[in-house]
Parts: C-alpha cells; structure tokens; sequence
C-alpha cells in the first residue's frame, strides 16, 4: 500500500560541519544525514518545549532544500534506479558558490533564502534556479501520480491558475517559474508577538551560517514509516567549482 511505502526526494542538504549544517541542523533538532535527533539551542525569548513544537513539522523533513518534492515511486521503479539517475544527473554539472541567505518570512514559517549581494551572486542565483527546473524535469520518470487526497491537501492552501498547472504536471504546485529556493527552519508561525521574538532569535543564531555556502553534490533522501526523512545516497556535482 501507498501508505507504508517510503517517499523520495532530491535535496540540497548543505556541506558536512559547515556553519549551516550545524546549526541548521542543531535547530531543528535532528541529523538528515543520520536521523539522529540532536539538542536544540537556546533562543533568547523562546522556551525549551516550545521551540520544540514549532520546528516539529520541519524536523521531519530534516535540513534542506527542496529540488524536486517528495514523491511515491511509480510501479516498476525501483530505489536503485533512483540514485542511478541522480549520479548520471550530476556526471556534467559544476559545483558553484550558494549566493548570500536571508532569514524571511514565507506565508507563516521561517526560512533562509538567497539574498544575492553583487552580480556574480545573481549569477549563482541563476543557476540554482537551473539546476532546481532541471531536477523536477529530469526525475519526473520517477514519480507515481499523487492521490485525489494529495492533490486535495495541495488545493486547500489555495494556488493560482499558473500553481494548478504545475500540480497537475509536476505533481507539486511550486515549481519552475514557482519555485523559490528556501532551507525551512520553522512549521507556521501565527501568533504575531511570538513570531517577532522568533525571528530576532534567529537572525541572531543563524548570522554565522549565512555567507561562504557552495552547492557541491545533490541528496536523494527517503522516508521512513512516520515520515521522517534521512539521506539515502549523496552524490557529488562532478565538475569541480574553481572558485568559492
């Protein structure tokens, strides 16, 4: 059944003991890579419990960013195959340097996201806006249909005319010309006061993890049976960045 099957995804999950993969990942209070759980910090303001419960949905996911959404592997596909795919991706690209990142606020959760600061950062920009279009074409074999129930889920956060198309042909609605590159640090924030302390704790917190980033390999990652995810297989961008 559906249900007990893991799902897939391709992540950007940041380098090995940079600044953001540890406290990224201290945040959140789990390994990706591991699964392990990990001691969150402390954020002036922000109590132990409750820190706890507003990354509860992030934690699952672990830290990352999305290239293509997690999804159900079609009939006949196999685990494998996947990570086949996601070396032969990778065989002709070139690491290159993550622009500068920004804590902002999306809907109602907290993310950082690229905050270019010259022109060779737009650049960088460019191409991860790339390589993300080119993951949700180039692993689109891989993806069983979603469910009516998923499609549903999708709709009831409201999406446009452009969103829907997506849905439908991609199978998540925030894609290509949609997409924004983001590395999620929070599940919904709405009490506006709490979200105010929030925010400063972590712009505070995530100041040292914001500048020197690369992109150097993509992650297949998988699921377990309560929806946790954990890399499965990290494989390098074969061509090596000159300069970072």
């Amino acid at each position: 059944m559906r249900q007990q099957s893991p799902r897939y995804a391709i992540y950007y999950v940041p380098e090995r003991d940079t600044a953001l993969e540890r406290l990224g990942s201290s945040l959140l209070g789990r390994d990706i890579r591991t699964g392990g759980f990990l001691p969150q910090p402390g954020l002036r303001g922000i109590a132990p419990d409750e820190l706890f419960m507003l990354t509860r949905d992030a934690r699952r996911y672990g830290l990352h960013a999305t290239l293509k959404s997690p999804f159900f592997l079609k009939p006949g596909v196999t685990e494998e195959e996947l990570v086949q795919a996601a070396q032969r991706f990778c065989e002709a690209r070139r690491a290159f340097s993550l622009p500068a990142l920004a804590l902002d606020r999306i809907d109602s959760f907290f993310a950082l996201v690229m905050h270019p600061q010259d022109e060779e950062e737009y650049g960088d920009a460019e191409n991860v806006q790339m390589m993300a279009q080119d993951a949700v074409v180039f692993f689109d074999g891989f993806r069983a249909p979603p469910s009516a129930e998923e499609l549903d889920r999708r709709r009831s956060k409201g999406l446009t005319a452009r969103q829907e198309e997506c849905l439908i042909q991609w199978g998540y609605p925030y894609v290509l010309d949609e997409f924004r590159f983001h590395i999620t640090l929070t599940d919904p924030v709405l009490h506006a006061g709490l979200a105010a302390v929030l925010e400063a704790g972590l712009r505070r917190y995530m100041a040292p993890a914001v500048e020197h980033n690369r992109i150097g390999a993509i992650s297949v990652c998988r699921s377990d049976f309560a929806g946790n995810f954990t890399l499965l297989h990290r494989t390098e961008l074969a061509v090596a960045a000159q300069s970072l």
